[in-house]
């Protein structure tokens, strides 16, 4: 498996099989778990698969409601398309629609060591931009499936590169750009190549700047600490970035995001990260961005009391009432 930003590269290696098969499985596990509301799967072709499941978050976070489009083509044409819903296996299908654990079958027949590749192209907009996701950043390299890794490696290669280390062990290098890698993959690009994405009322949007996405994370947790310095330090362009982000997320909601997860409202940080981040860019001298609407956000967040945002979550500060009434809480 390699990936570029938004599509990613499978290359299956199968022995000699009559009943070789790629599942294709729309529910699976996660730390809090979700449901699979609606699904669609949907044979295009012998070569092209298209669909949707649209999800809800349970345990922590019922309010985030989200699509994922995908677009995915295979290089060897498909014998057949099975599926299923629940305990209902279908074959030889065209469609396939349903809720809940719903899946389908790509059947092959193969020879010992036959390679089949599939490229996924994802999208919370639409089966359309996940085309467009698709086409536009795996047709550079066709079906060359170590051009894609490479261009992937190249890519993580000069971002870890901007800090070179000497000295200690071997190990210690390890962990050291081991962790450096971390604190860049945990966070997520929302937005599609052409920067669109779904806002918190599940309306689709245009980002201002197509080329600075829009992020989301589970919050900025402590990231005060570290993580806003390490960004401004190695990478001012991806803080002003993040700064973009959360005012686009503040032009569509009305208040900043304490973490946008999935750009939903998720009040699942006490306090307000997010403007130790923007201050924290403004000081570093990275202020390529309207500093007077983010004054007033940030104002806005101190001084109104927190409250159930009409698009899903909470917004601000729950416990400022009291704390400005008494000076604790």
């Amino acid at each position: 498996l390699t990936t570029t930003t938004r599509a990613g590269v499978h290359r299956y290696t199968f022995p000699a099989s009559d009943e070789a098969r790629i599942l294709l499985d729309l529910e699976f596990p996660t730390e809090y778990g979700f449901q699979v509301l609606a699904a669609r799967i949907h044979k295009v072709s012998e070569t092209e698969i298209e669909g949707f499941s649209k999800q809800r978050a349970t345990s922590w976070a019922p309010w985030n409601d989200y699509t994922v489009h995908f677009v995915i083509r295979l290089s060897k044409p498909m014998d057949s398309l099975g599926g299923w819903i629940g305990d209902n296996i279908q074959h030889d299908i065209e469609k396939l629609e349903g809720e809940g654990d719903v899946g389908a079958l790509v059947n092959y027949k193969t020879t010992a060591g036959e390679t089949i590749q599939m490229q996924v192209g994802i999208s919370l907009v639409s089966t359309e931009q996940a085309r467009l996701n698709l086409e536009t950043e795996l047709a550079p390299f066709g079906w060359d499936f170590d051009k894609v890794r490479n261009n992937s490696r190249d890519t993580w290669n000069e971002l870890l590169g901007r800090i070179e280390v000497e000295g200690g062990t071997q190990q210690d290098r390890i962990k050291f750009y081991s962790n450096l890698y971390r604190s860049y993959c945990g966070r997520t690009i929302w937005s599609d190549v052409n920067g669109k994405y779904v806002d918190m009322y599940e309306k689709v949007q245009q980002a201002a700047t197509p080329d600075s996405p829009v992020y989301g994370c589970d919050a900025f947790w402590n990231t005060f600490w570290n993580l806003n310095q390490l960004w401004a330090l190695m990478t001012p362009r991806t803080t002003r970035q993040w700064v973009d982000s959360l005012l686009e997320i503040q032009d569509r909601g009305g208040w900043l995001p304490k973490g946008p997860t999935g750009i939903e409202y998720s009040s699942i940080m006490v306090a307000s990260h997010e403007i130790a981040l923007i201050v924290g860019a403004y000081q570093k001298g990275i202020r390529d961005f309207d500093v007077d609407k983010a004054y007033a956000a940030m104002r806005k967040i101190q001084m109104t009391p927190g409250q159930p945002h009409p698009g899903g979550g909470h917004v601000g500060n729950r416990q400022l009432q009291p704390y400005m009434d008494l000076g604790y809480v």
